[in-house]
């Protein structure tokens, strides 16, 4: 998000007002890193649910379950992980919030 173009008769930004930006251009690329994660986490889950329902033979079958409960786990550390993130940024938002309240009323 770029910063509004200013004319002769427009106020120039505060430093609050520019730090404030900054903010939000920092919030919009981190949950756009966020949902690309999610994009990849749906890709693994996809794919995870195409080998199991395509298992054929009982021995194969064995194998295959092993993979599916490693991939599982692996894809259970992820969505952890994004949530814990999701989190972060919110708390990080909510900061943002009441020092922009603070600073503007």
């Amino acid at each position: 998000m770029e910063p509004p173009a200013h004319g002769i008769f427009s106020p120039r930004p505060t430093s609050n007002q520019r730090q404030l930006l900054s903010q939000l251009n920092a919030f919009e690329n981190e949950l756009g890193f966020l949902l690309g994660e999610c994009a990849t986490i749906n890709v693994m889950l996809n794919s995870l649910r195409n080998a199991f329902w395509s298992s054929g033979s009982s021995s194969e079958s064995i194998d295959i379950q092993r993979e599916v409960l490693i991939d599982y786990d692996e894809i259970i550390s992820k969505v952890e992980k994004l949530e814990r993130k999701l989190q972060l940024l919110e708390m990080e938002f909510r900061a943002a919030q009441q020092r922009q309240q603070y600073w503007f009323h």
